[in-house]
């Protein structure tokens, strides 16, 4: 018992930690699984199996995060979202009313969350903040003078903010960090544009996401499945969008193109994995016409997605803006050919012509020319989709991933 105590120590110490546990605090800026709350799981899910940190994570809001965590040994607890919002459908004056009540109760509901995140930073060594989008978790650390690490996960829509208020709070949140992890170079560059942070440029450090690729490998039987279960013949070409469905991510783009597409390729299908109901409704309302609905299949959010990326040809990524989306190393590892924005971390893992189609942001005319060659060529399909996956998994594996982010957190972490 007592040498696996000592042995334990010894690979902290040598993973460059402190000799002790250190107690981690990981805070996650919201609760649904997409990219970031899941690279955040797995950090952690890492660091506590190899016993480098007895981590304690927090959440914002009660969703899939937490079911998910918990199975993988984590301990997580729940802080309020504080989001509640006045229902539209109420005459205007009951309206108006419940709005100025619950700007009332955000503000309450916020100070009780700080309080919170007050008790909880007092009892960790350090704390390891996912994204810039929550401040409270920073300001607690700091007033609690526990280290931060930050990885930031964001591209320029919020780290070139456009108000006052907004640039000087992103620079006393970086500025309070021991660390800056970027997912990008192109993030990283962001970062350090920042003025007065105080920064040091070896302090804010590049690590991409990483993915285990055979966990994605190629399933053809999971391919039929897929289809069988959403009505989609087994040679259908079949085009895929996966993430939240917020205009930065294109979903615009991507349902005008594939009313385009319905016309062109009868044979077509079209799946979009994201969203919420009232989102998938809008859409439904706004940019679906009636030649394309019946091969456009909404699967509303996805917490596994290899079943949809087995089933699809080609994956859309078109994003106006894209720090580094690990969806993009899940389709490769996958199989399927990419249509790619060039922006942000995208043009970090492709090249046009050569692992991937890669395309000007907001273009609905390049995108309908992308996706056409590829859904006409599956020679073409072949070669792109074989090239980006021997790419990830040369380039972007998650033990590199996982060994580089536990070294910059133990470099933080109090001796």
């Amino acid at each position: 018992m007592r040498a696996g105590w000592w042995a334990a120590r010894a690979a902290r110490c040598a993973a460059g930690w402190g000799a002790e546990m250190t107690r981690l605090l990981a805070v996650s800026h919201e609760s649904l699984l997409y990219g970031a709350p899941r690279s955040l799981t797995m950090i952690c899910a890492h660091l506590q199996r190899e016993g480098l940190a007895r981590v304690r994570m927090l959440t914002f809001g009660a969703g899939d995060i937490v079911d998910h965590a918990r199975r993988q040994g984590l301990e997580i607890a729940v802080l309020s979202a504080c989001d509640r919002i006045p229902d539209p459908g109420r005459p205007r004056l009951a309206f108006a009313l419940q709005q100025a009540w619950l700007r009332v109760q955000r503000r309450l509901c916020g100070l009780r969350v700080f309080v919170r995140l007050l008790a909880e930073t007092g009892r960790c060594d350090l704390v390891y903040v996912n994204t810039v989008l929550r401040a409270a978790p920073i300001l607690a650390a700091r007033l609690r003078r526990r280290p931060v690490v930050l990885h930031v996960r964001e591209a320029e829509t919020y780290l070139v903010p456009r108000s006052r208020w907004r640039r000087w709070r992103l620079r006393r949140m970086l500025g309070a960090a021991q660390r800056v992890i970027c997912v990008s170079e192109a993030v990283r560059r962001l970062v350090l544009a920042v003025p007065g942070t105080g920064l040091a440029p070896e302090h804010v450090v590049t690590v991409h996401n990483g993915i285990d690729t055979g966990a994605f490998a190629p399933d053809e039987t999971a391919r039929d499945r897929f289809r069988t279960a959403h009505d989609i013949p087994g040679d259908a070409p079949v085009i895929a969008f996966i993430g939240s469905l917020r205009h930065r991510k294109g979903i615009d783009i991507f349902l005008r193109a594939a009313a385009r597409l319905a016309g062109q390729h009868p044979a077509a299908h079209f799946v979009i994995a994201g969203g919420t109901d009232t989102e998938i409704a809008a859409l439904t309302r706004d940019l679906v016409p009636d030649r394309l609905a019946p091969r456009l299949h909404f699967l509303g959010f996805v917490a596994d997605v290899r079943p949809v990326l087995w089933g699809a040809d080609i994956l859309a990524m078109l994003s106006r803006c894209e720090p580094f989306a690990r969806v993009n190393l899940e389709a490769s590892a996958a199989g399927c050919a990419v249509v790619a924005t060039a922006v942000d971390g995208n043009t970090e893992i492709f090249e046009d012509g050569v692992n991937a189609a890669v395309i000007p942001p907001g273009d609905p005319e390049a995108t309908v020319a992308a996706l056409t060659r590829l859904v006409q060529d599956p020679a073409l399909r072949a070669r792109l989709a074989a090239a980006a996956r021997t790419r990830v998994a040369g380039r972007f594996t998650l033990a590199a991933c996982h060994d580089r982010i536990a070294a910059i957190l133990g470099e933080a972490a109090p001796r």
